[in-house]
């Protein structure tokens, strides 16, 4: 699997946006009760993104690629991998600043491999398929908002009118979201995003 977070919120929005930094966590694991050998993981980052220096990781293992700066692509080597059991890479990638227009969100998808066995691809866990790409939302404009709805701190940014149901609301059935952006002075709103937890 590859499962993805935000580490690093630039600021502090808490959504994934320009200069944010996401941490990816690939799982390998061996289903059988053979030992898996030379096992490797390979990985290009969406091209909004780039490659945090030093920030790839697999203990016990050797990383190949991805931690020196200018690095375009994660490999690592785990080596042989007992049955029944796995292995954690880790690894960050930073959102290209500013976010160019059209894209809303970033998309990544490894591959692992061991002898003697066809590459797999990895999986989002948080989609019901089995080889789905990890995707996530993210927003162009970042920095802080005024109105209802809130927001983080930084510079200026649109504004977000009132939001029903109000922000912290819990719904028990299915409702609909609705608020209103006014965008800054000279500017245009290029796309925009509702996010419900």
């Amino acid at each position: 699997i590859l499962a993805a977070r935000l580490a690093t919120d630039a600021d502090g929005d808490g959504l994934i946006g320009p200069g944010d930094d996401i941490e990816y966590i690939a799982q390998l694991t061996n289903i059988g009760v053979n030992t898996a050998g030379a096992v490797g993981f390979e990985v290009v980052p969406d091209a909004n993104t780039s490659l945090v220096s030093g920030s790839v990781s697999i203990p016990g293992g050797t990383v190949l690629d991805g931690n020196e700066a200018g690095d375009t692509r994660v490999a690592v080597l785990v080596g042989d991998l007992a049955g029944l059991s796995d292995a954690t890479i880790t690894y960050r990638v930073r959102v290209r600043t500013p976010v160019p227009p059209g894209v809303d969100r970033v998309v990544s998808q490894g591959t692992a491999a061991a002898t003697g066995l066809a590459d797999e691809l990895t999986d989002d866990p948080s989609q019901p398929g089995t080889h789905d790409p990890t995707s996530l939302p993210v927003v162009r404009v970042t920095g802080g908002s005024t109105g209802g709805g809130g927001g983080g701190s930084g510079g200026p940014a649109a504004t977000i009118g009132e939001i029903t149901p109000a922000d912290g609301a819990t719904a028990t059935v299915p409702v609909d979201i609705t608020t209103s952006v006014t965008p800054l002075p000279g500017t245009t709103l290029v796309g925009w995003e509702v996010v419900a937890y």
